[in-house]
C-alpha cells in the first residue's frame, strides 16, 4: 500500500516537473555592501596577538590538566 502511494506520488511528481521554470525577475530593491568584519580574520588576527603577548602558551598550559583528563 505504502509502495504504491509513494509510486503514485513519483509519478505525479515527474509529470508535472516539466511545468516548472524559473524566471529571473531581477533585482527587488537596493542592496548594501557587507559592514562587519570577515569572522575568521579577526579570530585569526585575536590568535596572533595572544601568541605575541605569550598569553596563548599560558592559556595552553592552564588548560593542559583538562585536556589530559579528556580523550581527544
Amino acid at each position: 500500500m505504502n509502495q504504491l502511494f509513494l509510486r503514485t506520488g513519483l509519478g505525479i511528481m515527474l509529470l508535472f516537473s516539466s511545468a516548472v521554470q524559473a524566471k529571473n525577475l531581477g533585482v527587488i530593491g537596493e542592496v548594501f555592501p557587507i559592514k562587519e568584519p570577515d569572522l575568521l580574520q579577526e579570530i585569526h588576527q585575536k590568535l596572533t596577538a595572544l601568541q605575541q603577548s605569550g598569553q596563548l602558551s599560558i592559556a595552553g598550559e592552564k588548560s593542559r590538566p583538562f585536556l589530559q583528563k579528556v580523550k581527544i
